[in-house]
């Protein structure tokens, strides 16, 4: 087992480490933005955000090459994949170097705000809904829940 001391050690250079990852990313990225300036080719910056884990912000990425790159994004859901093309309503003279060095993309889009999920609300929600059901035909079931089971659910969250 590890120690305090060594687990704060290690917190603290994997710290050092994200952000100078985060450095290293937003430079690259700036340098993305520089050769999409000069070529008008966009394949680097969806060379680059595909190459990023599930674990790091693409969110954050594809907003930035759409406010500096002078990019549109195209989101295949399925595949998992993003694709940038040039907007034609950015100019290459248009997009600003300056600007994308001043601004991270981790400060351009912010993380998401934590939502806890309230499962007796949720529940509540559903049990609301099973009451509010018109009676089903003669013969028909308005739900496929035993009775006893639904019994069962409705006093656990009263």
């Amino acid at each position: 087992m590890k120690t305090i001391k060594q687990l704060a050690a290690r917190t603290k250079q994997l710290s050092d480490t994200s952000a100078k990852f985060a450095m290293d990313c937003h430079n690259h990225m700036v340098d993305i933005v520089e050769f999409i300036k000069a070529t008008g080719n966009v394949t680097p910056a969806t060379d680059f955000i595909n190459a990023m884990s599930g674990s790091t912000r693409k969110d954050a990425i594809k907003n930035w090459f759409t406010v500096h790159g002078g990019c549109s994004a195209k989101i295949d859901a399925e595949a998992g994949k993003i694709t940038f093309a040039r907007n034609k309503k950015v100019t290459l003279e248009g997009i600003d170097i300056e600007g994308a060095k001043a601004e991270s993309p981790w400060t351009l889009t912010k993380d998401a705000a934590f939502k806890s999920f309230d499962l007796i609300a949720a529940v509540n929600a559903i049990l609301k809904r099973v009451d509010n059901l018109e009676t089903p035909p003669e013969g028909a079931k308005a739900h496929n829940v035993p009775a006893d089971k639904l019994a069962a659910l409705k006093a656990l969250v009263a």
